[in-house]
C-alpha cells in the first residue's frame, strides 16, 4: 500500500535493482490510471496490474514477479500461465478472480508464495507444476496449504 491514495501522484522513477513491489502499492493513483491501455502493466519485470480480458493469459517471459493486484476483481480470466522466470507470486495478486481455476507454474524450481495468496480463488482451483518441481511444493509451508489444489503437468 506504498503509495495508495496519493491520488497527485503521476510519475514514478524506478531503481532498475526493483523486483518487488507490494500488494496494490499504486491504487487509486493517477499514475496507474495512466496505464489502462497497456494490456500488461510492468515496472522492470514485475506485472502490477493486468488491463486484459482474456480467459487465458498468457504472462510475458520477462515477467518475474506478480504484484498484490494485479489481477484482482477480474471476472474474465478461468487460466494463467505463468513465464518460465515467473517465481513470486505477491499476496493479492489474485484477488477475487471468481472464475480463475487454473494456473501453470512453468518456473522449474519452486515458485514463492505469500501467506493466503489463493484464499479468494473459488474452491477446486489447481495449480499445476512440474514432477520433477512437486517434491518443492510439498515441502514448502506456504505451499503446504494447497496441498489439494497442486496438480502435475
Amino acid at each position: 500500500n506504498a503509495f495508495t491514495g496519493c491520488s497527485n501522484l503521476e510519475t514514478i522513477n524506478f531503481s532498475s535493482a526493483l523486483e518487488y513491489i507490494g500488494s496494490k502499492a499504486f491504487m487509486a493513483t493517477k499514475y496507474i490510471n495512466t496505464l489502462d491501455n497497456e494490456e500488461f502493466v510492468m515496472i522492470n519485470n514485475v506485472l502490477i496490474k493486468y488491463n486484459g480480458n482474456a480467459e487465458n493469459v498468457v504472462l510475458p517471459n520477462n515477467v518475474t514477479s506478480i504484484a498484490g493486484g494485479a489481477f484482482a476483481g477480474n471476472h474474465s480470466i478461468k487460466k494463467i500461465t505463468l513465464s518460465e522466470n515467473t517465481n513470486l507470486l505477491c499476496n493479492g495478486a489474485f484477488d477475487s478472480c471468481i472464475n480463475l481455476k487454473e494456473i501453470e507454474v512453468n518456473y522449474k524450481g519452486l515458485v514463492e508464495i505469500e501467506l493466503e495468496i489463493f484464499d479468494t480463488l473459488p474452491q477446486g482451483f489447481i495449480v499445476k507444476v512440474f514432477k520433477d518441481s512437486l517434491s518443492l511444493y510439498d515441502n514448502d509451508i506456504y505451499w503446504s496449504l494447497y496441498d489439494n489444489n497442486i496438480k502435475t503437468k
